[in-house]
Order: C-alpha cells, then sequence, then structure tokens
C-alpha cells in the first residue's frame, strides 16, 4: 500500500512539476513580447511571428515523440537490441524527412514571401532570408526533440524540465537583450537558432548517458521500421495538414489586411497557445504511464478519469481569467492600440486552443493502443472544413471570422472524445463528463462574475488593480471547486501526502 501512495505522489509531484515548469519561461516570454513588438513594430512584428509560427508547424517537426513509447516499452522489457533499432530508425526517418521538407522550403523561398505572402518589396529580403533561418532551425530542433522525447521515455522528466525552462528563459533573455539595442527580424531569428543549438546539446548531454546500451546502427533495414514508419506517417500527415492550415491561415491575412493585423491575430493566439502549452506540460508523465497499462482497463480507465480531471479543471480555470479578464491585460501588456484590436480575438482563440487540449489525453491512449492517427484526423478534419469557412467568411466578418472558422472546426470534432471513449475504454463516461462539467460550470460562472463585476479602471489601469481582480475571479473559482466536491478525498490526500513531504524534505 506504501509503495502505490509513493507512486501516486510520485507521479502527482511530477505533474505539478512539469506544470509549473512552464510558467517561468512563460512570464519571461510575456515579458519579451512587448519589447520585441515596441522594437520592431507592429508590421514587422506580424511577419516576425509568423515566421516563428511556421518553425512551430514545421512537416516533420515531432517525429520523434515515437521514442517516448518505445523507450519506455523495450526498456522495461529489456530488449536492447530493439530499442537502439527504433532510436537508429527514428532519427534517419526524422533526419531524412527534415532535410527534404526544408530544402523544398529553402528553395521555394522567393516564391513563398513573393506569391503566397506577397509581402510588400521592402519587406521581401527580410522574408526569403528568414525563411532561410527558420529552415536551419527546424533541424537543429528537430536533432533537439529526438534527445528531449527520449528523457520522457526514461521517465526522467526534472532534469528535461529544468533544462526546457533554461532553454526558455535564454531565448527570451536573449530576445530582450537583441530587441533592446533595435535588432530587427533577422537577428532575432539568428538568435533563436543559436539557442535551440547550445540547448540541444545539453539534452544530448543529459539523455545519453540515460541509455548505455545504445548503439546507433547504419542501417535502415531492421524489424522495427514498420512500427516507426506506421507512426510516423501519421505525425507527418498531422504536420502536413496542420502546415496547409497555417499557411493559408496567415497567408490569407496577410494578402488580405497585411503584416500589422498578422500581429492583432497573433498576439492573443499567443496567450491561447500558452494555455495549450502549459495544459500539455502537466500531463508530459502521462504517456509512458499507459503504454504500462494497456492491458489493464480498469486502472488505464482510473488514470484517464484522473488526468482528465486535472486538465479540464485548469483549462477552465484559465479559460475563464483569459476571456473575462483578459481585456486589460491585454491593455497593459501591449498596450491600448493592440488591445482594442485583438480582445474579441482573445475570447475566441482562447475556446479554441482550450477545446483542443481537452482532446490530448483520449489522444494518447489511441497512441498507446497503436492507432496514431488521431491527430491526424483532427487536422485533416480542420483543413476540409476550415479553410473553405475562412474564405467565406473573411470578408463580413475579418479576423474574427478566420478565427471563428478555427474555432468551428475543433468544435466539430469534439464528438470524436466520445468515439474512441466507447472504442478503447468500452464505454462512454456520460456521467463522469456530465458531474465534471457541472461543478466547473458552476465554478467559472462565479469566477466570471466576480471579473466582470469589479472594475478595476476604479483604481486605475495599474498591474496591481489587474492582479487584484484576477486574484479575486481565481480564489472564488479555487473555492467553488473545493466545496463542490470536484476532487475525491483519495485526490485530497494525495495532495496533503505531497505538500506534507515536500516539507519533510525542507527540514
Amino acid at each position: 500500500m506504501t509503495n502505490k501512495v509513493s507512486r501516486r505522489v510520485s507521479l502527482l509531484t511530477d505533474t505539478i512539476l512539469s506544470l509549473l515548469s512552464w510558467f517561468l519561461p512563460i512570464i519571461t516570454g510575456l515579458i519579451a513580447t512587448p519589447v520585441i513588438v515596441k522594437s520592431l513594430g507592429r508590421v514587422e512584428y506580424g511577419l516576425y511571428a509568423s515566421l516563428i509560427g511556421f518553425i512551430s508547424y514545421s512537416i516533420p517537426f515531432g517525429i520523434g515523440k515515437i521514442l517516448v513509447k518505445y523507450v519506455a516499452e523495450y526498456r522495461a522489457s529489456g530488449e536492447d537490441k530493439r530499442l537502439s533499432e527504433s532510436i537508429s530508425s527514428t532519427i534517419w526517418l526524422s533526419l531524412g524527412l527534415t532535410i527534404t521538407g526544408c530544402t523544398v522550403v529553402v528553395l521555394s523561398a522567393g516564391y513563398i514571401v513573393q506569391s503566397v505572402l506577397a509581402l510588400p518589396e521592402e519587406q521581401f529580403s527580410i522574408g526569403r532570408n528568414g525563411i532561410y533561418l527558420a529552415s536551419a532551425t527546424i533541424l537543429a530542433m528537430m536533432v533537439s526533440q529526438i534527445f528531449q522525447f527520449i528523457l520522457q521515455g526514461l521517465h526522467r522528466f526534472r532534469p528535461y524540465l529544468l533544462i526546457t525552462n533554461l532553454s526558455g528563459i535564454l531565448l527570451n533573455v536573449g530576445n530582450v537583450g537583441l530587441a533592446l539595442t533595435g535588432a530587427g527580424v533577422e537577428a532575432l531569428l539568428w538568435w533563436n537558432l543559436t539557442s535551440i543549438l547550445i540547448m540541444g546539446g545539453v539534452f544530448a548531454a543529459t539523455a545519453l548517458p540515460g541509455l548505455p546500451e545504445f548503439s546507433i546502427r547504419p542501417y535502415f533495414r531492421s524489424r522495427e521500421w514498420p512500427f516507426v514508419m506506421r507512426y510516423a506517417a501519421s505525425i507527418v500527415v498531422y504536420q502536413v495538414f496542420g502546415n496547409i492550415l497555417f499557411i493559408f491561415e496567415r497567408a490569407w491575412i496577410i494578402r488580405r489586411f497585411g503584416t500589422e493585423s498578422a500581429t492583432y491575430y497573433l498576439i492573443p493566439m499567443t496567450l491561447a497557445i500558452y494555455l495549450h502549452s502549459i495544459a500539455t506540460s502537466s500531463i508530459l508523465v502521462v504517456f509512458p504511464l499507459v503504454n504500462e497499462l494497456l492491458h489493464d482497463r480498469e486502472r488505464l480507465e482510473m488514470l484517464y478519469l484522473k488526468a482528465n480531471k486535472m486538465i479540464v479543471a485548469f483549462i477552465s480555470f484559465m479559460a475563464v481569467v483569459l476571456i473575462f479578464g483578459g481585456d486589460g491585460v491585454l491593455e497593459l501588456w501591449v498596450g491600448a492600440e493592440i488591445a482594442k484590436n485583438s480582445y474579441h480575438l482573445l475570447i475566441i482563440h482562447t475556446l479554441t486552443f482550450a477545446f483542443t487540449a481537452s482532446l490530448m489525453i483520449i489522444g494518447m491512449i489511441a497512441e498507446g493502443f497503436r492507432f496514431p492517427y488521431f491527430n491526424s484526423i483532427l487536422t485533416v478534419t480542420w483543413v476540409i472544413v476550415v479553410i473553405p469557412l475562412i474564405i467565406f467568411v473573411v470578408d463580413p466578418w475579418g479576423l474574427e471570422g478566420v478565427a471563428g472558422a478555427r474555432l468551428f472546426g475543433v468544435v466539430l470534432t469534439l464528438p470524436l472524445l466520445f468515439v474512441f471513449e466507447r472504442i478503447y475504454l468500452g464505454r462512454v463516461l456520460w456521467r463522469f463528463w456530465s458531474a465534471t462539467l457541472g461543478r466547473l460550470l458552476i465554478a467559472g460562472a462565479a469566477a466570471a462574475a466576480v471579473l466582470v463585476g469589479i472594475d478595476a479602471s476604479v483604481f486605475g489601469l495599474r498591474w496591481y488593480s489587474i492582479a487584484l481582480r484576477l486574484a479575486l475571479g481565481i480564489g472564488t473559482f479555487l473555492l467553488v471547486v473545493a466545496v463542490s466536491g470536484y476532487f475525491s478525498k483519495e485526490e485530497r490526500q494525495m495532495l496533503l501526502e505531497l505538500v506534507y513531504r515536500r516539507k519533510a524534505s525542507q527540514e
């Protein structure tokens, strides 16, 4: 019994550390953004943000995620040869696809900036060089991610999270320094590439000692290729269609409204993506555990319920804060002009990425059962639905229409959660979802009433007045959640044991 409690507390510790680890880089990112916007101006910042987004959505990005599953699985079974083959196959496949994709992008750079983005002549050189740098960054990031996923597969989340923190801080501190000196888009992209190369080396130096049995295999013919290729194919489909949507969305905005409008669109999207990123980081520890419980349906369902309870509570909490308290935050963060043009977009983006995050756990279950096409289904559906809708609504609704089309596509795919529950858990968990969402709806409504009812401008639009407003809203949400019995007695006990153990370790 003690071992079970210790394991649960350890899982909870890793989850909380995973969640908290994103806040420091996000805080530095929040500090860096207004400095960069002021330095570049609203026009060039839209171009810079679009190029950074291209890096994040790159086609081969994330293939290394295969290793989270296979490192955990083969390390536990002692199959050293299969472990080396799976890692080697993933490395060679990732390199091949990344180099191919980046080469195509580099060769097409002139066409992209001139015909796809339709940049004005004065931005042509910046856009083309930016695409070159973005392609090099994609290659560096792909190699770095191989070692990041190896660390996750080894359950070494704390070193992984520490290095991730340092990476985010290094990037944002460098960006602020460059922006304060008046550096342009190209200098910022050069620093982005440099910081990724530095931290990629740190990830490699940390991960490889944990795999003394690993040796790189220079050949392609191995029994792991069918598994790696099938998994990689799903990721490639997901990334290809994700890129189609990403490039079309940005290109359509820049062509129709200009790069300044891209700034209004992408700044609130950055906040919504932070919500999604924190949610993602909080469940990193779940995926390796899913693979350990594939043959224990009862424990797998329990893990699924607990993970969803935590993630949905966090998503709801952050969505309420951003939707009902984000107006003042935007104005203080990036100025009144951007806030006026971005707040309604922040509401739409927040809902979009909150709903997207709610599908992550069931996606992990599907991947654990070797059906890695869940995300592919999502992105293919979004492309088919969202792109025609953007074309249809952009004239009457403008930027809000573009964001609304993306939101509609995500909402349309939400029922897949229940479809895959039926497939992999044997039933749809209606009672769980009704109880969970009912309690969170009450807590969210109470917090929203507080946030709307308190006019921070009475005290002047200052950070302390915004902080007070948000603190009261957050406190209301947490109080209602606690009173409603959202967390069970066992879950509350786990939290108490975690606090007690951390306190004892400090004494």
